[in-house]
């Protein structure tokens, strides 16, 4: 398949695409006699798992390391299981660290807000997509209101 198809099938520019040849984590492909890279069908999958990756937040370094992986069986991915283990428990932390900071900001919000209702003053000014964070915020709030962090 020539790059133009791989770029609509994998979502991915022909920039990217090229760039991934010249880093090494795709192998350059071979080239029909007009001189076209002629891409084979399981390089969408091989660019689908890099984007895939990417937005979990893994490095370019991380991936190059993993993609040999993909072609064994499950059986034998230990190094790549274990890999993505540690990148969950990094979200995971990083979700908790989010969490308290969001805690504590509320709680510096509930301090000039006084009597008024931190929820309601939310529900009022929040943009639209924040409308449905009010379960979340009446935890926090619950939470702050036994917690002496401030």
């Amino acid at each position: 398949m020539r790059i133009s198809e791989l770029e609509r099938l994998s979502g991915l520019s022909r920039d990217t695409i090229r760039y991934y040849e010249r880093i090494g984590l795709l192998a350059s492909p071979p080239r029909s006699d007009n001189g076209y890279r002629s891409y084979e069908p399981h390089t969408v999958d091989i660019l689908k798992f890099i984007k895939m990756a990417q937005q979990i937040g893994f490095s370019l370094d991380q991936m190059r390391e993993a993609l040999p992986h993909l072609s064994q069986p499950p059986e034998r991915c230990e190094e790549l299981l274990a890999a993505m283990l540690e990148k969950r428990q990094e979200i995971i932390q990083r979700i908790a660290d989010e969490k308290a900071r969001l805690a504590l900001l509320d709680k510096l919000m509930q301090r000039f807000l006084g009597d008024q209702d931190l929820i309601a003053y939310i529900d009022e000014n929040a943009c639209p997509s924040l409308q449905n964070a009010g379960q979340d915020i009446s935890a926090i709030c619950e939470l702050m209101n036994t917690s002496k962090l401030c």
